[in-house]
């Protein structure tokens, strides 16, 4: 099983201008890449990898990152066009399976700004990563100034994901999964706006539990609120700001420390009576198409129940 290790880099962060400059580079050098794929497949023509490499290895964007880290931005190219092909060929198989027809990888940036203001994530493999510097407890990408507490000693890969306002560097390691204990206890969660899980049991002399989820509802309502307001003031051609990017972020840290101390409560809680399978109601497009009114299905719309279904999972399989 892979897990992350998350660090989150501020603009007032000492790493925020080396984590700014290489997922510029990198946006650069994915969208040079980018453009050759797209102009061959619209000529109808078939794109060679080797061909992309030899095109952009003398080019800035290229000379200005690590060689490991730019083979990595070339191959992520790829791999979106390999998704592509592979999203076209299962559409043509079967249409139910999409709600609208896959289209060719776009570029990183608007087109209003000539492309100049996107950002792109930045991998590292775990060749560009110091050995050294794991032994001693830090995380460091070679060729950068970066360096992060860790307490791992191996670890895959070294991600930094541009997000609104920041900076998130995940360390990437494997975890093993423990064995699982099958019994006849089992639990059932079912999940909801003001309960945010009901917690029961198959087992009598077990209370069921109720998990409140007001204060993340209250934290939707609020940013929503402060949100429309800061717009309001924006200009016409203007949709983001430094207030909004903060509000966001400060929203979306809120949100996911809420949901990892409800889902650690629960495991906790399944841990203590022995339970062997947990059973969790609902499906992956439940949200789709509801029709409760426009404040309940805003309110209902911003919770993330998927993102709280998947902590549950990845945590009893690590428990």
């Amino acid at each position: 099983m892979e897990l992350v290790e998350r660090h989150i880099i501020k603009p007032n962060h000492r790493f925020y201008r080396e984590a700014d400059r290489l997922s510029l580079v990198c946006k650069n050098l994915y969208n040079s890449a980018n453009y050759i794929y797209r102009q061959n497949f619209f000529a109808s023509q078939q794109t060679n990898a080797l061909a992309v490499y030899h095109a952009l290895k003398t080019s800035p964007d290229y000379k200005a990152q690590p060689a490991k880290l730019a083979q990595s931005s070339l191959g992520l190219v790829l791999k979106a066009l390999t998704s592509y092909y592979l999203a076209v060929r299962n559409y043509q198989e079967d249409t139910t399976k999409f709600k609208t027809a896959p289209k060719i990888p776009p570029y990183k940036g608007s087109r209003e700004r000539k492309r100049e203001d996107g950002r792109y994530v930045v991998v590292f493999n775990c060749q560009a990563v110091s050995k050294r510097a794991l032994k001693k407890g830090y995380a460091r990408p070679l060729g950068t100034n970066i360096w992060l507490r860790s307490k791992f000693t191996s670890i895959l890969e070294i991600r930094i994901v541009p997000k609104v306002g920041c900076y998130v560097v995940e360390v990437l390691y494997k975890k093993l999964e423990q064995p699982l204990q099958v019994n006849q206890r089992v639990a059932a969660i079912d999940l909801g706006l003001n309960n945010l899980a009901t917690l029961t049991y198959n087992v009598s002399g077990l209370v069921p539990t109720i998990y409140d989820g007001r204060a993340v509802k209250s934290t939707n309502q609020y940013c929503n609120q402060v949100s429309s307001a800061l717009k309001s003031l924006l200009p016409v051609a203007q949709k983001n700001s430094r207030k909004l990017a903060k509000l966001w972020h400060k929203r979306n840290c809120k949100v996911d420390y809420y949901i990892h101390t409800t889902s650690s409560a629960i495991i906790k809680e399944l841990v203590n009576h022995q339970i062997g399978l947990l059973a969790i109601g609902g499906s992956p497009d439940f949200k789709d198409g509801i029709n409760t009114g426009k404040i309940n299905n805003q309110n209902f719309a911003c919770i993330p129940h998927c993102r709280f279904v998947r902590m549950l999972q990845y945590k009893c399989c690590s428990t």
